[in-house]
């Protein structure tokens, strides 16, 4: 198995040697400048020669990088699945949420990554990132979904929009089931809301169902609800995942699986 870590200290003991290396360069050159200004020619000509040594040295941990770096397939590391799985084990040692949905695509709840084998890249969400070390990533993801969490959320417009919605699924179900004589159900599947808040491919690209859900369990976590108008917004919950239901986590990193949603008039 094709391990970053293992390549990353291989490459990290390789470079310590190299700043070593400069840094003489560095001590080397300074003595050389003074001696010269002094009029210390022997003491230049051992500069020289300090100065000789350590360029040598450079150019010899230089090699050194770049046979390491060449030695480690990184289209084999992507495509036999073991940076995959390196990021997987990551989201363990760091406490993050994933579950693989197939192929190539991680959900970090509420944030999907892509990895990229053609280009040997990885896409959070929307972001493209030239990153192969599975801590360094992880830790990336970790802390947007921090900042996520602090960005404002206005939970009153989103419960107006939800309640929008509901109702103009609603009344297309009521035009339906009046010409077969049936009765309309008060649930709505949150599948059928979130296509009245995203009609479009482009406004489904720009707010995906992570998007939608990630919102639901914010406004899922707190209790009593309620429109403007005084309707009670109350969300149902399965036990399994199905097809239809939404998988949230909630504050607490706890999982639920959103099925569908009614509004309940409160104001009577």
């Amino acid at each position: 198995m094709l391990s970053y870590e293992a390549l990353y200290q291989e490459i990290n003991d390789s470079e310590k040697k190299m700043n070593t290396a400069a840094a003489d360069v560095k001590k080397h050159a300074a003595a050389m400048t003074k001696a010269t200004e002094g009029g210390d020619l022997k003491g230049l000509e051992k500069s020289l020669n300090d100065l000789e040594n350590d360029i040598q040295e450079q150019t010899e941990r230089l090699k050194e990088l770049k046979s390491i770096l060449s030695s480690f397939d990184k289209a084999a590391y992507i495509t036999a699945g073991d940076f995959k799985q390196q990021i997987l084990d990551e989201c363990a040692k760091q406490n993050v949420d994933v579950k693989e949905t197939g192929g190539n695509i991680l959900e970090m709840f509420p944030n999907k990554v892509t990895i990229n084998p053609e280009t040997q890249d990885v896409t959070v969400d929307k972001k493209k990132l030239s990153c192969l070390r599975p801590s360094s990533l992880v830790s990336y993801v970790k802390k947007e979904q921090e900042k996520m969490g602090k960005a404002s959320f206005n939970e009153q417009r989103f419960i107006e929009e939800l309640y929008s919605a509901y109702e103009a699924v609603i009344a297309l179900e009521t035009v339906k089931n009046t010409k077969k004589n049936k009765v309309i159900s008060a649930s709505v599947k949150l599948s059928e809301i979130y296509k009245k808040l995203a009609p479009t491919a482009r406004a489904k690209k720009d707010y995906d169902m992570l998007s939608f859900a990630y919102d639901m369990s914010r406004v899922y976590s707190n209790e009593g609800k309620f429109t403007k108008g005084g309707q009670l917004m109350i969300i149902d919950t399965s036990r399994t995942p199905d097809k239809n239901a939404i998988r949230i986590l909630d504050a607490f990193g706890k999982e639920y699986f959103l099925t569908t949603v009614r509004f309940e008039d409160q104001s009577l």
